[in-house]
């Protein structure tokens, strides 16, 4: 995908990419890359039904 934002873009000046921060296969490739972290955030999920029941209360 590297190669093909290259080439279609021979313009860009950054290329983004979003991992898991548990992910480190995929952090190790990046990191292999060149890729440096920009910025972190944390994402939280839960069950809906766990969402509706505290929802309901």
């Amino acid at each position: 995908m590297a190669a093909r934002v290259l080439d279609e873009m021979p313009g860009a000046l950054f290329i983004r990419t979003d991992n898991a921060g548990t992910n480190a296969p995929m952090l190790a490739i990046n990191d292999r890359m060149g890729f440096r972290e920009a910025w972190w955030m944390d994402i939280w999920q839960l069950p809906l039904a766990d969402a509706k029941r505290y929802a309901a209360r």
